[in-house]
């Protein structure tokens, strides 16, 4: 699932090296070719990207490369799929706990 899209040109320096660090860190990402959708060129540079590539996140946007942003994305990441993980175990141990009270003995009573 990438809800990162980074919108990029053809022999980009700075675009080869977002994708690079991207595909270090493991970043999913989804890539869209300007010199294919031109008319969002004039989009960005009207809202203040004015270089490729421009990189389009949930919590964050920007536009050049930004080393500094990378990896304050893969933190912000990182940091969500944690609380995904940590939401579907909660959930499992909830799931496991009605299960066992719901097939288990009270104490004090005995089995039939």
């Amino acid at each position: 699932m990438a809800n990162v899209t980074l919108y990029s040109k053809d022999n980009c320096v700075k675009c080869t090296q977002t994708k690079r660090l991207f595909d270090r860190y493991g970043i999913e990402y989804q890539e869209v070719n300007l010199l294919k959708h031109p008319d969002l060129i004039d989009t960005f540079k009207k809202k203040g990207f004015l270089e490729a590539p421009v990189v389009i996140a949930p919590h964050t946007s920007w536009c050049g490369f930004r080393m500094d942003e990378i990896k304050a994305l893969y933190r912000v990441l990182q940091n969500t799929q944690q609380q995904l993980s940590v939401r579907s175990i909660t959930k499992d141990v909830k799931s496991s706990s009605k299960e066992l009270a719901k097939n288990s003995v009270s104490w004090g009573e005995t089995e039939r």
